[in-house]
């Protein structure tokens, strides 16, 4: 494509210390799939995808993607079961992100591209 989001990074210490999220909805049980396009300028560097609640931040985690230097499409899948997942209920999750804080990253760019998050038919 001809533009993505790109990132400059302060100072971090934990994968939740940096994060760009989309809130106002609630996610329903069921198998979630999800993709992106990232590079860094600093490699290799973890990021993952989270879905939480906004206000104890607890919520589920997806896998940890390591990024390198050239473009790459990430993937995976988060399940949500009805009933309570790491102490906070599944109705009551209402982010979905994408973590990628990290010592020794200050000044490091990540570019984000084509993020999709979608229940799996």
């Amino acid at each position: 494509g001809g533009s993505s989001i790109v990132l400059t990074l302060g100072t971090s210490e934990n994968l939740w210390d940096m994060q760009i999220k989309q809130s106002g909805f609630t996610i329903a049980p069921g198998t979630y799939a999800y993709e992106f396009y990232a590079k860094t300028d600093k490699a290799p560097h973890t990021v993952q995808l989270f879905a939480q609640e906004d206000v104890n931040y607890k919520g589920v985690y997806g896998s940890n993607h390591n990024l390198t230097t050239e473009w790459a499409r990430y993937s995976g899948q988060i399940v949500f079961t009805a009933g309570e997942i790491e102490g906070v209920q599944v109705d009551e999750l209402n982010s979905i992100g994408i973590q990628f804080g990290q010592a020794g990253s200050e000044n490091a760019k990540i570019w984000f591209d084509d993020v999709k998050f979608a229940p799996v038919n």
